[in-house]
């Protein structure tokens, strides 16, 4: 009797082994923003359960962001100064149109830079209103990064504005109707 249990709880471990293997290896095609709902129910529990501060419960939050804006802060400044070196490669050999276009992408990489240091600077100041100022504006700045160069900077992390749904499409207003004068 007790092999066969043995023999019982050997297989249903494997079973739940198994099945835990196959859960975690699906997590490597699962999209960022379920990895990131995922992220976010754990640190909801782990608020539960040891109540933390505002501040340490909004770096939790925050943290995967800043860390990302701090890893791609170099990588943003070197696509700038690529963009400016081939505008100044094709700038000397007379295609002006391709120089403008580069140094285009190049200001707007800047600007996708500071954007990156506003939010590491504004959570560090706990100037909350303009940090997510700054998420709202990156993804506006990587949509005309795609338009100047074709292509976009890819990030690794999520921003809250990543899960807000696409904007609705405005109103038509109704047609006025001029009736004349009688």
């Amino acid at each position: 009797m007790r092999v066969l249990f043995s023999v019982l709880a050997l297989i249903v471990l494997a079973g739940l082994s198994a099945q835990a293997q196959k859960v975690q290896g699906n997590a490597q095609f699962q999209s960022p923003k379920d990895r990131e709902n995922q992220r976010l129910q754990a640190v909801m529990e782990w608020a539960k359960k040891t109540h933390p501060t505002q501040q340490q419960l909004m770096y939790k939050i925050y943290e995967p962001i800043l860390l990302g804006c701090r890893k791609d802060y170099p990588k943003v400044l070197q696509m700038a100064q690529t963009m400016d070196s081939r505008a100044d490669d094709t700038q000397s050999k007379g295609q002006e149109k391709s120089a403008a276009q580069y140094r285009t992408a190049a200001r707007l990489y800047e600007k996708l830079a500071e954007l990156y240091s506003v939010v590491v600077t504004s959570f560090e100041k706990k100037n909350i209103p303009a940090m997510k100022k700054a998420f709202d504006a990156i993804p506006k700045l990587e949509a005309k990064i795609i338009d100047a160069t074709g292509k976009g900077f890819k990030r690794d992390w999520v921003l809250p504005t990543d899960f807000a749904p696409p904007p609705a499409p405005a109103a038509k207003k109704p047609a006025v109707r001029v009736v004349p004068k009688k």
